[in-house]
């Protein structure tokens, strides 16, 4: 052994590092996908392919490297080109570390089968098989160590790089800034004195320099790409974007007992990705080499500092986010491996020893490792939705994409995979389609779509906004159509999808797949299968593991189809998992208060309000609740509140208008049901209050233009029909009042004082058995009340006569 080792000196410095980088190379492209995958990936590659602006922090490195890269490399599809591009960069990554692990004192050979090791995790090759940002998180960590690891005995010379590498890094991803951290902790603990103010003010200006990537977004954004995230061409949209200011509502407040949990789950998390064998070598290099604690500081700083990352940031996919920390398990191991293969009581079995754990390493990596099976899932999936709406709404269609498919939507548009046309609201550029308007509901996309190209060619893919549902809007296939006539789309289940729930190893591929089966799910409620729905709501909640929004859409779909207990059931697992999370506790509060009990849903809303990102709406329900309650001054302040939040909030104009009604000023009551109409004519909720006011009020007519405008924009709403009707019934139109109420029935037949009316109408047309049949129907679900009491009177005067 001390003749292999001494001929492992003798080799060029350079060349285990090759053997390394051309190893991991030939793994990551005998398994590359050859399609988009699930996750952030079909947003990044759109956005890098056609230069625009990403998501925040933005990545504008990403963005020109990988454009630069797939531009060069021109074969196979464009997402090949994306997922070579990251498979490159691990490769690399996996061959710097073998420079850094000689740094740290390991020997070369040891050095290169740890990095083997590393490269070959399968946490580390799911990463560097997907075209996204984070293998290039993991080489600058890999970089700023090498350069404060090389320069630990003049940093002097190498401040200056760490500082431009630095400003560079974190221009790429803000997380970086541990990496940084822990580079700098590494060099200035080598430094002899302190370093003189001239190479301070170089490293500053150098990480400053590094910043100016940055400036990429602005300068881009003001061309105006086809995909712009935000209004980044201004200054403040430019430092909330780069600074990923809408996604501050993810930090955690701060709960020892909770977080210390979060702390712990985080090191087991690390433990499982990181495999037995190195997590255990990483453990005892720490103790092995106390006494070097300069140079393990550094690696152990860095898994230290994604520990803290990992408890005070609410992110579903955190693992991504926690990536570089394997560098730092590695580097520790390679230390652990290093002193047991010296250790003087092993003697010369030491390498021997040494020789086996780093195979123990690699060869269960190597055998546990099998190619991605849900290559197509995310592809098949856009191009079944593509499908679903040329079906529903003609070629020429837009899709406006709303769900979870919509990134490998925009992939297949702006990649060149389909000429579907693809608009993701808040991220396409409004021009690109046409759409001179900027409104921020998805119901104002589509009026906005709808008014450029006629309803009928638009196609709204994913949850559909209360005020859409009474426009000519249903499921059709894998997507709701916005048109006319729907005849003849097909369901989900017409359309191929391979891998969906069979590769559930990383979170994105898991999370589309529980997405996938509660479309299936809603499709089969809308067909009437709740046994069907049932089977598809287990699937996903199988897929998702303990996924609070799987959850929480889990829930809400058992809800709608009255199976409260269930809902309550999957709400209470989802608040064990996190006791503050703000939408737990907004659709517990919606429960409540469904149910009567407004005290309690008060407190929810309450209790969702902390920490919050949006609290205007959960102000706006926590004033229904109030006014539930019969608190007017309360409602009267929640509402007006959510209104100085959010000045479009037209749920909260409505609620203004309830509450003035609730203590008996019906013109200013009448006035904010108007102006909710005015802000936008096509909301229903608003149309509805100010008809029945009117009725109330006694002013048919006035009631009957608020009722023919609204129609005139969502023509199968049940409750506008049912207001026609009851205007109607009131002016003794009788044979209208009965084709309306009816109507309304057959759209929505839970509504029981639609029912109740019709019940009346046939009695005042002289219809018995009709009423009487109505009667029966109201009373087997009518709450106890005058209007039940009036109902059963009328039933036993009909039955008596």
């Amino acid at each position: 052994m001390r003749g292999l080792s001494d001929r492992a000196k003798t080799l060029p410095g350079w060349l285990l590092p090759v053997i390394v980088f051309a190893a991991s190379l030939g793994l990551y492209l005998a398994t590359l996908p050859r399609s988009v995958l699930p996750g952030d990936s079909g947003e990044l590659i759109a956005a890098s392919y056609t230069l625009s602006i990403a998501h925040p922090p933005g990545f504008p490195l990403y963005v020109i490297l990988g454009k630069l890269l797939s531009s060069i490399f021109a074969f196979g599809s464009v997402a090949y080109r994306y997922n070579l591009f990251s498979a490159v960069v691990g490769a690399v990554t996996a061959a710097l570390m073998v420079l850094v692990l000689a740094r740290l004192g390991v020997r070369r050979l040891i050095a290169a089968a740890i990095a083997l090791g590393l490269a070959t995790l399968e946490a580390y090759w799911l990463q560097a098989t997907t075209g996204d940002v984070y293998t290039l998180n993991g080489l600058f960590t890999a970089l700023l160590l090498y350069v404060a690891l090389a320069g630990r005995y003049d940093g002097e010379r190498a401040l200056p790089l760490v500082g431009f590498l630095g400003g560079l890094a974190i221009s790429h991803h803000l997380t970086l800034v541990y990496g940084l951290a822990s580079a700098l902790v590494v060099l200035l603990a080598g430094m002899r004195r302190l370093p003189s103010a001239k190479s301070v003010f170089l490293s500053v200006f150098l990480f400053a320099l590094g910043l100016t990537i940055w400036l990429y977004i602005p300068i881009r954004a003001n061309l105006k790409p086809p995909l712009t995230w935000g209004e980044t061409q201004t200054f403040s949209g430019f430092l909330s974007h780069v600074g990923a200011q809408s996604y501050r509502w993810r930090l955690r407040p701060f709960d020892f007992k909770n977080r210390l949990v979060d702390w712990l789950r985080y090191y087991k998390m690390l433990a499982r990705e990181s495999g037995g064998p190195l997590i255990v070598l990483a453990c005892l290099g720490i103790v092995l080499n106390a006494k070097r604690l300069r140079l393990v500081g550094g690696c152990l700083l860095l898994v230290l500092l994604y520990s803290l990352h990992y408890v005070v940031y609410d992110i579903p996919d955190i693992e991504s986010h926690t990536f570089p920390a394997l560098l730092g398990v590695a580097g520790l191991a390679g230390m652990g491996l290093q002193r047991i293969s010296t250790w003087r009581h092993l003697r010369r079995i030491g390498q021997v020893v040494a020789a086996g754990l780093a195979l123990a390493i690699i060869i269960p990596n190597l055998v546990a490792m099998h190619p991605r099976k849900d290559e197509w899932f995310a592809s098949d999936l856009a191009r079944a939705v593509e499908a679903s709406a040329i079906k529903a709404c003609g070629k020429d269609c837009i899709i406006i994409c709303t769900g979870d498919v919509s990134f490998p939507l925009l992939y297949n548009s702006f990649a060149g995979v389909s000429s579907a046309r693809e608009f993701y609201p808040g991220l396409s550029d409004p021009g690109t389609i046409g759409v001179k308007e900027h409104p921020t509901a998805v119901d104002g996309w589509v009026n906005a779509v709808g008014k450029e190209y006629g309803v009928s060619r638009v196609a709204l893919f994913g949850a559909a906004p209360p005020s859409l549902m009474g426009q000519p809007t249903q499921i059709c296939g894998l997507i709701r159509a916005v048109c006319q006539d729907s005849a003849g789309c097909g369901s989900p289940l017409d359309y191929p999808v391979r891998g969906v729930g069979e590769d559930l190893r990383d979170y994105a591929s898991r999370y589309l797949s529980w997405q996938y089966y509660l479309h299936l799910a809603r499709w089969r409620i809308q067909e009437g299968d709740r046994s069907g729905a049932q089977g598809y709501v287990g699937k996903a909640l199988e897929a998702a593991y303990d996924d609070i929004t799987a959850y929480l859409d889990a829930a809400s779909i058992y809800r709608n189809i009255g199976m409260g207990a269930e809902a309550r059931r999957l709400l209470d697992r989802a608040l064990k998992l996190d006791p503050d999370f703000f939408e737990i506790h907004n659709m517990l509060g919606g429960m409540a208060l469904d149910a009567g009990r407004a005290d309690e849903a008060a407190a929810r809303y309450r209790r969702a309000l902390r920490g919050n990102p949006h609290p205007a709406p959960m102000y706006s329900n926590l004033g229904n609740a109030d006014l539930a309650r019969g608190d007017y001054p309360s409602a009267l302040a929640d509402f007006r509140t959510a209104l100085s939040m959010d000045s479009t909030l037209i749920n909260a104009y409505v609620g203004l208008g309830r509450t003035f009604e609730g203590q008996g000023d019906l013109d200013r009551a009448l006035a904010y049901y108007q102006l909710a109409r005015h802000r936008d004519s096509a909301s229903e909720p608003a149309s509805h209050a100010a008809a029945a006011l009117l009725i109330r009020m006694e002013r048919y007519g006035d009631a009957r233009q608020v009722i023919e405008a609204g129609l005139a924009l969502a023509p199968r709403s049940a409750l506008l029909l049912s207001d026609l009707g009851l205007v109607n019934l009131r002016e003794d139109d009788l044979d209208s009042a009965i084709a309306h109420l009816g109507e309304a029935l057959a759209i929505d037949p839970s509504m029981l004082a639609v029912r109740g009316n019709l019940a009346v109408a046939y009695e005042a047309k002289g219809m018995k058995p009709e009423a009487a049949e109505q009667y029966r129907i109201y009373l087997k679900t009518a709450p106890p009340g005058q209007a039940r009491n009036r109902a059963l009177e009328a039933l036993n005067r009909l039955t008596s006569g």
